[in-house]
C-alpha cells in the first residue's frame, strides 16, 4: 500500500514537461531507516519485500527483461567513498608490486594523485557518445602507470584494482530470488562506470556465479549512459524490445529512475539510505582533511562520489 507519494519533476532534466510519481512504499520506508544496507540486505525477510514489490511491477507490465544496475544495486560497496577506496587500492598496489619482488619508489600518495589526475584525463578526451563522456579503466590504469613511471606494471595495476573491487562487493541477494520468481524474465546489467563491460561481467560472475550474470552494457564501451539517456534506445535495439516490456532497477535517482521514465521504461527506485550516504561523505570529508594538511586540495582532483 502507497504511504504516500512525491512528484518528480523531470523536465528539468530532460526538458521535457513531464511529471512521474515516484512511490514511497514500506519496503523503501525500511530501507530508508537502516544504518547498515549491507546487513539490510542479509536478512531475508527484508529482502522478501522488495522482490515482491519488483515482481509485482514485472508481471503488470508483463515486463520480459529486468535491468539492473551494478554498483550499490546488484553488487553493494562498502561503506567508503570513492576517494577512500582509491586509497585503499593505491596502497595495496604497492603492497602487491613489492610481494611480487618489484622495488617501487612512489608512495600510497603518488599513486593516488596518480590516478586520480589519470581518471580526469581519460574524461577529458574521451570522445562523446550519444552526449556522453566517458573514461575507460584500460586508459586509466595505463596512465597512472605512466605517471608514476613504470609503465610496465599496468597489468599488475588493473589485476589489482579488480581484485579489490571483487573483495569489497558484496553480492545484493534479491537478484537471486528474482531470478527464482521470475524464472523466464531475463536479465541484464547496466551501469555508467569507467569499467569496461567485460571487467563487471567478471566482477558479477565472481559474486552470483553463471547463472544469474547476464550480460553487461557499460557507457565505458561507448553505449551512451542512462544518466544522458542514450543508452536506452541503444538497448532497445539491441534487445528488440520497446521500453515498457524492460524494468530497470537501481539507485540513483536521476539515472536509474527519472531517465528510464523519461524514455518509456519501467523502473523501480532501490536507492542507498541516508544515513549510508551521509557516512560516506563523512569518509569523503575525512579524506580531504588528509590532504589539506599537505596542502593538497583534494575536492579539486575528485569530488564527491558515493
Amino acid at each position: 500500500m502507497m504511504n504516500r507519494a512525491i512528484a518528480v519533476d523531470l523536465e528539468a532534466q530532460r526538458k521535457q514537461p513531464v511529471t512521474q510519481i515516484l512511490r514511497i512504499d514500506r519496503h523503501y520506508q525500511d530501507l530508508q531507516k537502516t544504518n547498515d544496507v549491507r546487513t539490510f540486505y542479509s536478512e531475508r525477510t527484508r529482502c522478501e519485500a522488495i522482490v515482491n514489490a519488483i515482481c509485482k511491477v514485472a508481471t503488470k507490465k508483463k515486463v520480459q527483461v529486468i535491468s539492473y544496475d551494478v554498483f550499490d544495486t546488484a553488487l553493494i560497496r562498502e561503506c567508503k567513498s570513492e576517494a577512500r577506496r582509491f586509497w585503499d587500492i593505491s596502497e595495496r598496489f604497492i603492497a602487491q608490486c613489492r610481494e611480487d619482488g618489484k622495488s617501487v619508489a612512489f608512495k600510497p600518495e603518488d599513486a593516488f594523485l596518480a590516478r586520480i589526475t589519470a581518471a580526469r584525463a581519460a574524461y577529458s578526451i574521451s570522445r562523446s557518445i550519444a552526449g556522453t563522456r566517458e573514461g575507460r579503466f584500460e586508459d586509466i590504469a595505463r596512465t597512472t602507470c605512466d605517471l608514476l613511471g613504470c609503465p610496465e606494471l599496468t597489468t599488475t595495476y588493473v589485476a589489482n584494482e579488480l581484485a579489490y573491487e571483487a573483495g569489497a562487493l558484496m553480492a545484493n541477494p534479491i537478484l537471486g530470488m528474482v531470478a527464482e520468481a521470475l524464472p523466464r524474465t531475463r536479465a541484464i546489467f547496466v551501469s555508467d562506470m569507467y569499467l569496461e563491460g567485460d571487467n563487471i561481467t567478471h566482477l558479477l560472475i565472481g559474486k552470483f556465479g553463471p547463472k544469474v550474470a547476464g550480460r553487461v552494457y557499460s557507457s565505458a564501451d561507448g553505449f551512451g549512459s542512462k544518466r544522458n539517456g542514450g543508452i536506452f534506445p541503444h538497448l532497445e535495439k539491441t534487445l528488440r524490445l520497446t521500453g515498457e516490456k524492460i524494468l530497470h532497477v537501481g539507485d540513483n535517482l536521476l539515472s536509474d529512475y527519472q531517465m528510464p521514465k523519461a524514455s518509456g521504461w519501467n523502473s523501480f527506485y532501490l536507492p542507498l539510505p541516508d544515513d549510508e550516504k551521509q557516512k560516506r561523505r563523512d569518509c569523503y570529508d575525512a579524506m580531504k582533511e588528509r590532504f589539506a594538511e599537505s596542502g593538497i586540495a583534494l575536492e579539486k582532483y575528485l569530488h564527491f562520489n558515493l
